[in-house]
Order: C-alpha cells, then sequence, then structure tokens
C-alpha cells in the first residue's frame, strides 16, 4: 500500500491529553461544610464575648491602686529628685487612667490643668488636690535643679493617690 501524503487521516482525540475540569463533588461539599462551620463558630464566638460580665470595677480599682502603691513606693528609692517626682506621677497617672478612664496618662502637665472636664466625678476640693499635687510633681521633674528627699514626695505621692482612692466615683 501506498501512502499518499495528500490523503486524510482520521485525528487523534485530544481528550485523554487534556485535565479534568475541576475538583470531583465530594470536594465542593468540603467546602461548602468547612465554610458554614467557620461562619457559625464566628457567630458563637461573638455571642460569647458579648454575653461576659462586666468587670468588677471595684477590684479592677483595688488592683490599679496595689499597682501605683508599689510605683510609688519604688520612687522612694530613687537617688534624684526628678526621677522620683516623674515616678510618682506617672504612677498616679496610671491610677486615673485605669480606673477613671482619664486622659491624663497621655497629657502634658498643662493640658490636664487646661481641660475643664478632668476629674469632674471627684469632689472639687480632691480635683484642687490633685491639681496641686501635679504642679508640684512637675516643678520637681522640670525644675532646673531641684532639691529634696525622694522619700518625702513618694509620701505626697502616696496621699495624694489615698485620696483619689477614698474619693473615687461611684
Amino acid at each position: 500500500m501506498e501512502s499518499d501524503s495528500l490523503q486524510l487521516q482520521e485525528l487523534v482525540p485530544a481528550e485523554p491529553f487534556v485535565p479534568s475540569p475541576g475538583w470531583p463533588w465530594w470536594v465542593w461539599v468540603a467546602i461548602v461544610l468547612v465554610v458554614c462551620l467557620s461562619v457559625l463558630l464566628i457567630f458563637a464566638l461573638r455571642r460569647k464575648s458579648r454575653a461576659t460580665t462586666p468587670p468588677d470595677l471595684g477590684l479592677v480599682a483595688e488592683t490599679a491602686f496595689k499597682a501605683a502603691i508599689k510605683h510609688i513606693e519604688q520612687a522612694a528609692k530613687h537617688s534624684a529628685i526628678q526621677e522620683a517626682a516623674t515616678a510618682c506621677s506617672a504612677a498616679i497617672r496610671r491610677y486615673l487612667a485605669t480606673v477613671t478612664g482619664d486622659s491624663s496618662l497621655y497629657e502634658t502637665h498643662e493640658e490636664f490643668l487646661a481641660r475643664h472636664e478632668a476629674l469632674t466625678g471627684y469632689p472639687i476640693e480632691v480635683r484642687d488636690g490633685v491639681a496641686t499635687g501635679f504642679c508640684r510633681l512637675a516643678q520637681l521633674k522640670y525644675g532646673k535643679a531641684p532639691s529634696g528627699d525622694p522619700a518625702a514626695i513618694a509620701d505626697e505621692g502616696r496621699s495624694l493617690l489615698q485620696q483619689l482612692h477614698q474619693n473615687r466615683p461611684a
């Protein structure tokens, strides 16, 4: 038999060379199930986080008070008065931020004094005492060459903190 090159030959089927068009049906079912379970888990966790009981504010205040007292006691051990005054101021400001949500921790001394709504839950005499105490601490922190006893500054800070803690807003 002769082979004629101009004669048309039957085509070779291409299907064996083409990869399958997708995943099997059970893979799609598994993907849908995983997505549904993930959505349900997210909703369950969000609902659970909303249902938690609010923190005991008295316990939060006591914990913040003890931490502030500890920091003030450490401030008394500093050798420089500026370091002691800075540590006392930071401890009192951290207490206020924790207990009342006051932003004094992130404010300068001048910003705190200029803010009229600062510590509105406290009686006026306590607010005035806090302003005076922060002014004294600022003088010691930023003064040119302040002198004094760091233990005395820590005592003033402790007294101011106890005043705030005893008169804290309900």
